[in-house]
């Protein structure tokens, strides 16, 4: 399948413990048995991955004939505290010390089924994502990809940050990443359709000290800057969807499981 998603497929919040359910349950399908991640922590007897970050996430799903098709979890500070794990996964603690927590969130566990990657579904998640962080306030959102799709995640106004990356038998080698959804001059100069779904602030942007100066210094992998000739532009991600077909293991999350067999420390 490839292009546009078609109209009948329902992309929302999870409002109910069976709808729940039914996320973790499509997680083991794509991480547990599709993958062979998790092998650890997964619910076998129930065939369900679930995870203590679950417990005040925000589960996005996208459905299509009653099934489930996609699924990705937000954690907002706003609604819980971060997990041990995550703030040491994504370097959080100088976030934490200059931002309220209830301005930050972390995107993670995010897939798509098989039979729908390569088309724009995945631009559907980041719609929600950042049409979620708007109205909250999100001054930084949090995640992690793999190398060979760091390019499209900067085009789409992602930045690296970290000085070190992650890299685990489990999670393989992968780069932390964050966004800064109020700064929509940025995303236009990138040519990114994530500026569409926010509101420009203008000279009220919140753009934290603690991200200037971490970008001034540099990250694990330094991101280009992309000028006019390298915007991507809502053409471009038909291209760049086909990518993640091929590699949807890009889905912006670190792949880290607390299972005895998988983790080690990894920040």
């Amino acid at each position: 399948m490839e292009g546009v998603v078609s109209d009948d497929i329902t992309v929302r919040l999870a409002a109910t413990a069976e709808e729940r359910n039914a996320i973790f349950r499509f997680r083991y399908d794509v991480y547990v048995e599709e993958m062979g991640r998790y092998q650890g922590a997964a619910d076998h007897d129930r065939r369900m991955l679930i995870e203590p970050e679950d417990e005040t996430a925000e589960h996005v799903f996208a459905v299509a004939d009653g099934e489930v098709i996609g699924a990705a979890r937000g954690s907002w500070g706003g609604a819980g505290p971060f997990s041990d794990r995550q703030i040491r996964q994504y370097g959080m603690a100088p976030f934490l010390a200059e931002i309220p927590a209830e301005h930050i969130t972390v995107g993670e566990r995010a897939m798509i089924r098989a039979d729908h990657r390569g088309t724009d579904l995945w631009l559907r998640f980041m719609e929600h994502a950042s049409r979620s962080a708007d109205t909250k306030g999100v001054q930084v959102s949090l995640g992690a990809c793999e190398p060979h799709l760091l390019s499209l995640y900067l085009g789409l106004g992602a930045r690296t940050f970290a000085d070190h990356n992650i890299n685990s038998p489990e999670a393989g080698y992968l780069i932390p990443i964050l966004w800064v959804p109020q700064d929509v001059a940025y995303l236009r100069s990138l040519g990114s359709p994530l500026a569409d779904w926010i509101t420009d602030r203008g000279d009220e942007a919140l753009i934290p000290p603690i991200v200037t100066r971490l970008l001034a210094d540099g990250g694990a992998v330094r991101s280009h800057r992309l000028g006019a000739g390298h915007q991507i532009g809502l053409q471009g991600f038909e291209h760049a969807a086909a990518k993640i077909e091929a590699a949807f293991q890009c889905r912006i999350d670190a792949h880290v499981s607390r299972g005895p067999a998988t983790t080690p420390d990894l920040t």
